[in-house]
């Protein structure tokens, strides 16, 4: 069926599929380093259908971006890109980050950007964490010559929020595209990702500080 979106369940797996991938920068021509973590999460509806036991999924990229210019403070961003069937809606400005019960609101300051496009019939599978334990669900995704749209938006995670979020437990994203609700939590091992990247993060951030005065050090 054109411009739909069909979902279902194949098998089970008792292994753990790696969905988060870290990598380095260093571009002497700007003078700019830093870090990048890229993750592709599965996003679950507030909306119910007649998909997986009434539950809609979405393939949600996560793009954290730490960027360090010469002499220029720190600065870390959250990209956050989704694939929809054509519709009017467009990812919100705001989300929340659930850290542990604790509800933080984030507002991006760009517009959200809306790129659509048509593709051929193509199948791809996503894994979908079921709890903390290793087994995932394979979901097969099946688009038959439908046309999409990728939102996206960019939020700045301020500094404040690298330490609490490096030492949380339980991390979850809510999401909205319209008024649709789209909850995307963090499994074990993404989460695990998560810390080393901010780890890592603070401690390039700290090794461009500039050096402390003599007459400030504590003895």
């Amino acid at each position: 069926m054109k411009q739909s979106l069909f979902l279902w369940m194949v098998f089970f797996l008792t292994s753990c599929v790696s969905t988060s991938h870290l990598v380095e920068i260093n571009d002497p021509y700007k003078e700019t380093k830093g870090i990048k973590l890229m993750q592709n999460l599965i996003g679950i509806s507030s909306e119910k259908n007649a998909s997986i036991n009434g539950n809609k999924y979405l393939s949600v990229s996560f793009a954290y971006n730490l960027e360090i210019k010469k002499s220029e403070p720190a600065s870390l961003t959250l990209e956050i890109q989704t694939q929809t069937p054509i519709r009017v809606d467009e990812l919100d400005s705001v989300i929340f980050i659930n850290l542990d019960n604790e509800k933080i609101k984030l507002v991006s300051a760009d517009s959200s950007l809306k790129i659509k496009g048509r593709r051929p019939n193509t199948t791809s599978a996503v894994s979908i964490a079921n709890g903390d334990k290793k087994e995932e669900k394979i979901v097969t995704t099946t688009t038959e010559n439908g046309s999409y749209q990728l939102l996206f938006h960019q939020y700045i995670i301020p500094e404040n929020l690298w330490f609490p979020i490096a030492n949380t437990q339980d991390i979850q994203y809510r999401l909205y595209i319209g008024k649709e609700g789209i909850d995307v939590k963090l499994n074990l091992a993404q989460t695990e990702k998560l810390k080393i990247f901010l780890t890592k993060s603070m401690q390039l951030r700290d090794a461009n500080l500039p050096p402390t005065p003599e007459g400030l050090k504590k003895l």
